[in-house]
């Protein structure tokens, strides 16, 4: 596969492909899964116990529709209309 390349190349993906592999083992052995799981499952079940309250952008778009209009400018009677006048409004400009 690799004979079509310079021997140069061909020395590095065999040295680059070796220390990952060796690196990997390393880790593979020295690595406690059960010790690494009940590490997961605590910060996990603390996440879950305590969630992050919402902050910048999130925080601002996380209100009521009319909350968000009124952020953005807009009055409530703008931001609260229904989808049934929504529509008629529509009706009415297509009409005019």
């Amino acid at each position: 596969m690799f004979n079509d390349y310079s021997a140069g190349l061909n020395f590095y993906y065999f040295i680059s492909l070796f220390f990952s592999a060796a690196i990997m083992w390393t880790l593979r052995k020295t690595t406690d899964d059960e010790k690494l799981l009940a590490i997961l499952e605590k910060r996990y079940q603390e996440n879950k116990n305590n969630p992050k309250k919402a902050s910048g952008l999130m925080a601002k778009n996380a209100g009521s529709p009319g909350d968000a209009a009124q952020a953005a400018g807009r009055d409530d009677a703008q931001a609260g209309r229904t989808e049934r006048e929504k529509e008629q409004s529509r009706k009415i400009k297509i009409t005019r």
